[in-house]
């Protein structure tokens, strides 16, 4: 195992992250876009730097790790004739968000689009895309936006049924 402690608004630890990764392991077999973030911030709250920052973990990281990791999943996908998967976690707040999630919907709904760009680019290769969009998921970053007065925990996924769809697609259950 490996673990790279990353800021992921950083876009040169975003590459060292990519990179290291491949120096480590000569190759990419699966990438997991999970990172999440935001402020609760509405419309009329949010700035210049509220969305760079909610952009650059939730938009601008993946975008960077798949362009960063696509050459050796290419490689990799035509040496051995199959391809890698990658699996955005987007979020339901990309077609029904709460009026506090302004910057984070936005920037969740651009990983939808990567994962398609990846489908259709990486299928002539066997390389896999996906966007997962949960509901509300059980988490810290879900009660620092939303208390369990007005969303009860009964109302919310677990962190694992998430997990379980994402392990499904990585093995080719839901192609």
């Amino acid at each position: 195992s490996l673990i790279i402690p990353t800021d992921l608004r950083d876009s040169r630890q975003v590459e060292q992250l990519v990179d290291t990764t491949i120096g480590h392991f000569h190759r990419i077999d699966a990438i997991i876009n999970n990172a999440g973030w935001t402020i609760a911030a509405t419309i009329a709250q949010t700035n210049a730097h509220l969305l760079q920052e909610v952009f650059a973990v939730n938009a601008i990281a993946p975008a960077l790790i798949i362009a960063r990791a696509w050459p050796t999943l290419e490689k990799l996908a035509r040496a051995e004739t199959k391809g890698g998967v990658i699996v955005n976690i987007s979020s339901m707040a990309t077609i029904d968000p709460f009026d506090t999630l302004y910057a984070y919907a936005a920037a969740k709904a651009s990983v939808n689009l990567l994962a398609r760009s990846v489908a259709n680019t990486g299928r002539p290769l066997g390389i896999r895309g996906f966007s997962i969009a949960p509901g509300a998921v059980e988490t810290q970053l879900l009660r620092k936006v939303v208390d369990k007065a007005h969303l009860p925990t009964d109302q919310t996924l677990d962190p694992e049924t998430v997990a379980k769809v994402v392990v499904e697609c990585v093995l080719g259950r839901r192609d």
